[in-house]
């Protein structure tokens, strides 16, 4: 109806056939932005009845306007036309209206585009985005003219045709819309359009009885057509989005299941590795290979013994995994003083550094601070685990554990002068079975899995665990954040 009207304006020569024709095109014209953002609104999922709603309503409203000089002044001799229209009030606040909406038009469709990660939407999406910008942008041109500014060839607002070239593009090339349902749904609405126009020839009240019949035929078969094939495409879709969920849910027990054989491997391994040194030493002890040598006979067992300490700690470390992947780990919280913890473990940690000819600081704030929520055994064992890891991995220079206050948190920073982190190794640090490159040169023991447990033990406290390292060879710093206990 728009391109109709604007098709009589342009050949009408009598000043009052013009201005009806004008005032009409533009009517039509003031239902283009909402309809234009109730499209995109739609194509992206994100069509609220408000959002549409109060653009409907500014257009509703002007039209009523229409026809009077609220909305189209007048017509008169602009440019190389002889009955161009002239904007009257209500015009300009359609021209807000316009520039509002394609503006935020542009702004979405950017937005969406750098969020969109499949190729074939951004694509769909930069074909809307060129269309909407030169389609408008031609569009305006006319706007220019109907207030009175003469800057631009008329003949650029031919170029509005882009916009349905781009969507008609974006459709047959990058498959924007069904073009089958939209081929349909055209087909039927000719069909409906003819039914109506033959309705409008009857003569008599015979033919227009039968004329009415055959187009309320016509057009019920048309509505249950639409609705029959849009839930056949709705069912479509639906299985292919229950497929798709499929194959995402098979290649999730994919992973799991490789997961699952990976740490069965792994745990195997691990607990293999003390369970043959315990086996080989108790060997030699019973096959007397060491003969009366009391001293070599203590060393051996004292190997056995530290063997069953890994063995225990990584049965620990296991069950613990289970039970945090699970859900099922259970938490006794208590308000701590964390000064308490330090200094239980400076205390068992004092001598094994001192035995390596390391410098173990200290470094507990003069005034106590605040208390935290949390369960005492599970902090204090990540905390030992940092501690026992700075001393494994440290070959010279000091060991420092240091608490603070920071706002509503109390940081705990467990600081080494050892071997370093590399950039690489802090992507995987608190990943399972996750050991640093260099770190099994100098510990070739470790599991991989103390830092992996610390990190959910204390997140699952409402705390957090991270690493700071300015590279290989510049010591490091494993620092914990607990949030203050509030008594209220």
């Amino acid at each position: 109806m728009w391109a109709f009207s604007y098709a009589v304006w342009i050949a009408s020569f009598d000043y009052g056939r013009a201005l009806f024709f004008a005032c009409t095109l533009n009517i039509f014209a003031l239902f283009i932005p909402p309809l234009y953002l109730h499209w995109l609104l739609l194509y992206f999922n994100r069509c609220r009845p408000f959002k549409v709603a109060i653009p409907y309503m500014v257009s509703i409203i002007i039209a009523f306007f229409g026809y009077s000089s609220l909305y189209i002044a007048g017509v008169e001799e602009r440019n190389i036309f002889t009955h161009f229209p002239v904007s009257g009030p209500l015009h300009y606040v359609f021209l807000a209206e316009w520039f509002v909406i394609v503006v935020y038009g542009i702004a979405r469709l950017i937005i969406e585009y750098n969020k969109e990660q499949e190729p074939q939407k951004k694509k769909q999406i930069l074909c809307i985005f060129i269309g909407l910008l030169v389609g408008f942008a031609a569009g305006s041109t006319n706007f220019l003219l109907m207030v009175g500014i003469d800057i631009i060839s008329p003949f650029a607002s031919s170029l509005v045709l882009v916009f349905p070239v781009m969507i008609g593009y974006a459709m047959l090339k990058y498959n924007l819309m069904n073009v089958r349902v939209i081929s349909t749904q055209i087909l039927l609405l000719i069909l409906n359009v003819m039914s109506f126009a033959l309705f409008l020839t009857a003569t008599s009240k015979a033919e227009y009885i039968f004329k009415g019949f055959f187009s309320a035929l016509v057009l019920i078969v048309s509505y249950l057509l639409i609705k029959n094939y849009n839930q056949e495409t709705t069912r479509k879709e639906e299985l292919i989005r229950l497929s798709n969920e499929l194959k995402r849910a098979n290649m999730e027990l994919t992973r799991l299941d490789k997961s699952k054989s990976e740490f069965i491997s792994i745990a195997s391994h691990q607990l293999r590795t003390p369970l043959t040194a315990i086996k080989g030493y108790i060997s030699l002890i019973l096959e007397g290979a060491y003969g009366d040598n009391l001293e070599k006979r203590n060393d051996a067992l004292n190997k056995i013994f530290l063997a069953n300490e890994r063995l225990i700690q990584l049965v620990e470390d296991l069950l613990n995994i289970t039970h945090i992947e699970s859900g099922k780990m259970d938490f006794h919280f208590e308000k701590i003083h964390i000064e308490e913890i330090i200094d239980e473990l400076y205390d068992m940690f004092i001598i094994r550094a001192k035995e390596k000819g390391l410098d173990l600081q200290k470094d507990l704030p003069h005034t106590p601070v605040p208390a935290i929520h949390s369960d005492r055994s599970k902090l204090r064992e990540v905390i030992s685990n940092l501690m026992d890891n700075a001393i494994k991995y440290t070959q010279k220079g000091f060991v420092r554990i240091s608490v603070a206050q920071e706002e509503q948190y109390i940081r705990i920073v467990v600081a080494d002068s050892g071997m370093g982190i590399s950039e690489e190794s802090m992507k995987t640090l608190f990943r399972k079975f996750s050991r640093g490159t260099d770190s099994t040169k100098v510990y070739t023991e470790g599991t991989g899995l103390g830092l992996y447990v610390g990190r959910n033990l204390i997140e699952s406290q409402g705390g957090r665990i991270y690493a700071r390292s300015e590279g290989v060879g510049k010591g490091s710093e494993f620092i914990i954040e607990m949030p203050i206990h509030n008594n209220k």
